[in-house]
């Protein structure tokens, strides 16, 4: 999933530059540092932007779980490489004005993508995070609600499970993980998870109000418990 000429070695190729430029990429996250190598590689000059003192962007969250230790090795492996090719980078700067990176030939922004907010739902910022609950390890009780049934949160949820927790899913479509285009390995391993464990799972359902110790959830009949 993270190497692109898997199967394709004879149609993605890494072909040195005739034209080297300095490149700024804003973001020191998974597609941030392979940008950064390739273009290396490919003789350019990359310079690595990243807001915090440390790499690995959103994946640090994504590899927090307990199980996912081959996800930590990667990210380990890229800082190498990176430190190895001699990579230039800038910790702790943020770049919030494109305006302002002057001296580059090209600028690519690999920031990811942000948390999902809904403020339309009454109580809403008594919700935690995935980086406060995997990275910063804030605590939780015994019974955690999941909005959402995705990839992220059935496998948050497992997580949880091996910690002697309980989890509970409120899912707005028909099915766990329901997007397309996600590994098969993962979705039936997931799915299967939670009903092997007994997780309450609410299908064709959404949270209309959280409250403290609980929430209102309206079913796909409009009734609400």
């Amino acid at each position: 999933a993270l190497n692109p000429t898997t199967m394709q070695h004879n149609k993605y190729k890494i072909v040195p530059t005739r034209h080297p430029k300095k490149v700024a990429i804003i973001g020191g996250g998974i597609g941030g540092m392979e940008c950064a190598l390739v273009l290396k590689q490919r003789g350019h000059k990359p310079v690595l932007f990243e807001k915090t003192n440390e790499l690995g962007g959103l994946f640090l969250t994504a590899s927090a779980m307990s199980f996912k230790e081959n996800d930590k090795e990667l990210i380990e492996w890229y800082k190498k490489e990176v430190a190895k090719q001699g990579i230039d980078i800038r910790f702790n700067t943020e770049v919030t004005d494109l305006g302002t990176m002057r001296g580059f030939d090209e600028i690519i922004v690999a920031t990811g993508s942000v948390p999902r907010t809904m403020p339309m739902i009454p109580g809403f910022e008594k919700t935690m995070s995935f980086t406060e609950l995997l990275k910063e390890k804030k605590e939780v009780g015994d019974k955690v609600l999941f909005f959402g049934g995705g990839q992220s949160s059935c496998e948050a949820a497992y997580d949880l499970i091996l910690q002697g927790k309980h989890p509970i899913i409120v899912e707005y479509a028909g099915d766990l993980v329901a997007a397309q285009a996600t590994c098969l390995a993962n979705t039936s391993f997931l799915r299967d998870a939670m009903e092997y464990h007994k997780v309450p799972t609410y299908l064709h359902s959404t949270i209309t109000e959280i409250h403290d110790g609980g929430v209102t959830v309206k079913g796909q009949d409009g009734k609400t418990f």
